[in-house]
Order: structure tokens, then sequence, then C-alpha cells
């Protein structure tokens, strides 16, 4: 169990871009998912994972191994980077993502 200042702080880091809540009509608002770094809805659970995996850990290494077919490495990458004690391996098929998805989560180095 954590206590909810714990959590507090975890979401804090967790959620360190603009997280936007926005008024459709009375009473009825749609949680803006497209806001992260790699603009995917994937970027909230990645980095609510990254810090729950960061405050768990204790101090053992760590390597996450995920597949993708986009957005979902840029995703885990982003979530995941400068992670101590954690290494991301990410699998993905040769020439059928975009120069643009690849690049998201291949250009990042150190523990990606």
């Amino acid at each position: 169990e954590l206590p909810s200042d714990t959590v507090a702080q975890m979401v804090k880091n967790a959620f360190n871009f603009p997280v936007k809540l926005v008024e459709v009509e009375d009473n009825t608002y749609c949680l803006e998912l497209f806001h992260g770094p790699t603009l995917a809805f994937k970027d909230f659970g990645g980095r609510f994972m990254a810090e729950c995996l960061a405050q768990f850990n204790q101090g053992e290494k760590v390597t996450i191994l995920t597949a993708t077919s986009g957005d979902t490495g840029a995703a885990v990458a982003h979530a995941f980077y400068n992670k101590p004690n954690i290494d991301v391996v990410i699998l993905y098929p040769k020439g059928k993502i975009s120069l643009a998805q690849q690049k998201l989560f291949t250009t990042l180095g150190d523990n990606i």
C-alpha cells in the first residue's frame, strides 16, 4: 500500500504534460489523451506504468520487452527513458511502420 502523497507524486511525475479535461456540453467532459510526448493515448498508461515500476523496483536490473506496430513502442520508450535500472527492448516489423514512428523510439539511446 502506498501513501496518498506518494501516489500523487507518481501521477505528477508521469503526467508532466498538459492533461486537458474539456467540457463538451453541460456536465459532460472529454479527457484529451493526445497531449503526451508521443501524441498517443498510450502515453497515459505507459508513463504511469513506468512510475509504478520505478517505485516498486528494489534496485534490481529490469528489462522491459515489448513489440509494436507503431504507437506502443514510442509510448513505452518515452515512458521508461532514463528510468534507473530499467532497460527497454522494442521489437518492430522492419519496413512496416512509418519512419516518423520508428524515430520516436529508435533515437533516444541510453536505456532504450
